[in-house]
């Protein structure tokens, strides 16, 4: 065994770490310390089971072509990226050491020992996310596998830590573009994977409590219904990388339409449709921006929400059984945003 095949042997733990089939997880180092990069970047569609990626074709780092593998597929994938991570370290250190080289060995010890630590990391943030897509599917409300789930990570983050995980982290402000705090110096691992990870998988009990309310507000009694900002409808929201933004606000996930980097930004999205009558339903927080534009299959309209409910109810034509939507920016008005968009016979 030589440095080489240690070498291509990293590379496949990078690939099987920071990678969910092919696809970017996080979109820049140390990890952020909120959600609003991750949920920028269609990395949460991976964990729905088996659907097309076709409408993530806007983000960079998705392959668009492919199918989700399924998150048991994703969880044993990031099993394989720990074990080779370990089984580099262990035949590194069985490696007779030549004096002269001493400083390549040090740091090759560094670097696997890193990439345990990573591995590990990103693992454990994993089974957070499979627990709460398992969770919200089953209609879970106490959110039993992603609490038991966050448990278990974060004994894993305080092991691996070098320093209290428990510390105050950066105050993260929510920006409808590119934030300021884009280009990082390097560093420790803690700031890195471990402190970031922990806060987010913490983070996770709110976006779960926010989304279930929502599908209960807005889901109940639609023929179909996407919740815009919630980590499970990630997939049916189409947009380019940074030009759609999610937060939680209010209580409620809502996902911006565009923002001043990427004014053009849009979502777009594909809805089933009885083909008896029915009408769209657009959903917003009632304190924020009220007019916007739609193309409904292929058909622009210029819209208001309600200034009381928020809602903004479009009649549908009867016949059609899939809706294509684009929604985004009106001329001379603010950014929109959206909690729901949803179909609803009459």
């Amino acid at each position: 065994m030589t440095f080489l095949d240690l070498g291509l042997d990293g590379l496949s733990m990078v690939k099987k770490t920071h990678f969910i089939d092919g696809n970017v997880i996080f979109h820049g180092f140390p990890i952020s310390y909120d959600f609003r990069i991750p949920k920028a970047g269609y990395a949460f569609s991976l964990f729905k089971e088996n659907i097309d990626l076709h409408l993530g074709q806007g983000v960079w780092s998705i392959l668009a072509e492919n199918r989700t593998p399924g998150r048991k597929a994703v969880l044993a994938e990031k099993d394989q990226a720990v074990a080779i991570a370990e089984s580099g370290l262990a035949r590194l250190m069985a490696l007779p050491r030549e004096r002269e080289y001493e400083n390549e060995y040090e740091w090759r010890e560094r670097l696997w020992k890193n990439a345990c630590v990573a591995a590990k990391s990103i693992r454990a943030f994993c089974r957070c996310v499979a627990a709460y897509f398992d969770d919200m599917e089953s209609g879970d409300g106490s959110a039993s596998h992603l609490n038991k789930a966050i448990a278990e990570a974060e004994r894993l983050y305080a092991e691996l830590a070098q320093f209290p995980i428990d510390q105050p982290v950066p105050k993260q402000e929510f920006v409808n573009g590119m934030g300021h705090s884009v280009f990082r110096d390097g560093k420790s691992l803690d700031d890195t994977y471990i402190r970031p990870l922990n806060t987010l998988s913490h983070l996770l009990k709110e976006e779960f409590a926010a989304e279930f309310a929502s599908r209960q507000k807005y889901a109940a009694g639609m023929t179909d219904c996407i919740i815009c900002g919630g980590l499970c409808d990630d997939w049916r929201c189409g947009r380019y990388m940074h030009a759609s933004h999610a937060r939680i606000l209010n209580g409620f996930p809502v996902r911006y339409a565009g923002n001043r980097v990427f004014p053009n930004g849009f979502i777009e999205m594909e809805l089933n449709c009885p083909k008896a009558n029915a009408e769209l339903i657009l959903t917003t927080d009632p304190e924020c921006g009220k007019t916007f534009r739609i193309t409904i299959n292929g058909v622009l309209k210029e819209c208001s929400f309600d200034d009381t409910t928020g809602k903004c109810v479009i009649p549908l034509e009867p016949g059609c059984v899939l809706l294509n939507l684009r929604i985004e920016k009106a001329p001379q008005a603010d950014y929109p945003l959206f909690r729901s968009v949803a179909v609803k016979s009459v």
